[in-house]
């Protein structure tokens, strides 16, 4: 018999399975080379794309950028103009003592002038907020303050500026905690006679009073602290309640030495050897109307005395982050501004104007007219001659330069020319004397524009007015 034959149909399943998987496989790579050369493709058109984007936005921001110089340097040439025409105008008086130079340009009319802000050099080291200055005969001295609005740094350095050179000079720091809000004096601890035997009299024998503060945000203070310019030491001064005290209505609940407080205000009265201290605010976010005076008795000790006013009710309504300063030849304060606040009630702001006779222990509130600056706190303020001069403040950042003269009580804006300071608050502004016609301005905090970003920041900045001759 013929043998079958062998079984071919399973050998030829097994082929076809191979020879189709092989096609597969060759398609499949077939197809991955085809969309990895299409995304080669896709990618280099996105490429493109963003590189011709970005061509475009470089073409545009160097376009502005262009356009922004233009106009700065037109705006530049406009104020040169501006002050060759004044200067051409008014003329420059023999008797000037001011250097006439190309970033200045002194002007005698009835506007104030302000220099462009000096250069960094200038500036202190560290931003200051809430710092205290005191005047010297060429020097403006610096202490404390804040450095940063995020950490809350209180420093403890203090500073000196020669108002000539304007070089700044650093002193001995005070080797505790630093201060803010708080108030600083310089004292004689000598006669007169005496310092100008001293080759450096403008500072023998002198002594800064440094008094309450805050060492932190919550820690309020009522130390009194002493810089010995000849020892360039610090010490802290004991107080004691003074055995006498000043005529007037018994007040039994207001204490006889006053109560940890910053952001109150002090004036050395020279011929008194003390310190009046006015306002300012208690624990418990707490304002108060007290009026004290330190008097310095001895180097080694300083006595506190409350003085009652004789008004049948101490009118002025308590205040805190006001200015107080002195006129008359230190017979009156003249106060101005601040705010009152009550726990757990709204803040009142205030632009009143007070006068309070430190012979006769009374108040009395000005009648004032004209411009009056709108109600403001942390504001700064200093006499020159007759003239009262207040910059800047709070609710909001203030901007503007105001004066109020003394003897008609009339207020007015000054227009100021050139490039003014950023509105600000918790800043430090100084006349030097009536023989030098100069207001400088430096520190606090304002506004800043960052990349379009308008933020709050610790300015470190000096500035300088020149204040005309009336």
């Amino acid at each position: 018999p013929t043998p079958p034959p062998p079984p071919r149909s399973r050998l030829s399943l097994t082929h076809l399975f191979s020879f189709t998987f092989l096609i597969c496989q060759r398609s499949l790579f077939q197809l991955s080379h085809c969309f990895s050369s299409s995304s080669r493709s896709i990618m280099s058109y996105i490429h493109k794309k963003l590189q011709q984007k970005r061509t475009t936005q470089q073409k545009k921001s160097r376009a502005m950028a262009l356009e922004t110089k233009k106009q700065l340097q037109s705006s530049q040439e406009n104020i040169k103009d501006v002050d060759q025409m004044l200067n051409d105008t008014l003329g420059h008086p023999e008797e000037c003592t001011t250097d006439v130079d190309t970033t200045f340009q002194c002007m005698r009319c009835d506007k104030c002038v302000t220099r462009n802000p000096f250069g960094e050099e200038y500036n202190i080291k560290e931003r200051r907020f809430a710092a205290c200055g005191w005047i010297l005969p060429d020097k403006i001295c610096v202490f404390g303050g804040e450095s940063n609005q995020f950490s809350g740094d209180v420093r403890n350095d203090l500073h000196s500026l020669n108002v000539t050179t304007k070089v700044w000079s650093s002193l001995t720091p005070f080797p505790g905690k630093g201060r803010t809000k708080h108030t600083m004096v310089c004292r004689n601890m000598l006669d007169v006679d005496q310092w100008q035997e001293h080759f450096d009299f403008e500072v023998f024998g002198k002594e800064l009073v440094v008094f309450g503060g805050q060492k932190a945000f919550t820690e309020s203070t009522k130390e009194v602290l002493a810089y010995n310019f000849d020892l360039r030491k610090w010490r802290v001064v004991p107080c004691v309640a003074s055995a006498g005290s000043s005529s007037g209505r018994e007040r039994t609940s207001t204490p006889q030495v006053p109560l940890p407080v910053h952001s109150h205000t002090a004036l050395h009265l020279k011929v008194k050897n003390a310190m009046i201290v006015f306002g300012g605010e208690n624990p418990g976010a707490i304002t108060n109307n007290h009026v004290y005076f330190l008097e310095f008795t001895s180097n080694d000790q300083f006595e506190w005395r409350l003085a009652r006013p004789k008004n049948d009710e101490n009118p002025i309504t308590a205040r805190s982050q006001h200015t107080s300063l002195l006129y008359d030849e230190d017979s009156t304060m003249i106060v101005f501004g601040g705010f009152h606040s009550i726990p757990k009630k709204d803040t009142c702001y205030l632009n009143d104007t007070w006068k309070y006779s430190i012979e006769k222990g009374l108040w009395e509130k000005l009648e004032v007219t004209g411009t009056i600056p709108s109600p403001r706190f942390g504001h700064s303020a200093t006499i020159w001659k007759d003239y009262m001069y207040v910059f800047g403040g709070g609710v909001p950042f203030m901007p503007g330069l105001f004066r109020l003269n003394l003897c008609t009580l009339v207020w007015e804006e000054i227009t100021v020319l050139n490039r003014p300071p950023a509105p600000r608050y918790g800043h430090i502004m100084y006349a030097l004397s009536k023989n030098h016609p100069m207001l400088y301005i430096m520190g606090g905090s304002g506004y800043t524009v960052v990349e379009t970003e308008q933020r709050v920041e610790y300015f470190q900045d000096l500035h300088e007015f020149v204040i005309p001759q009336l």
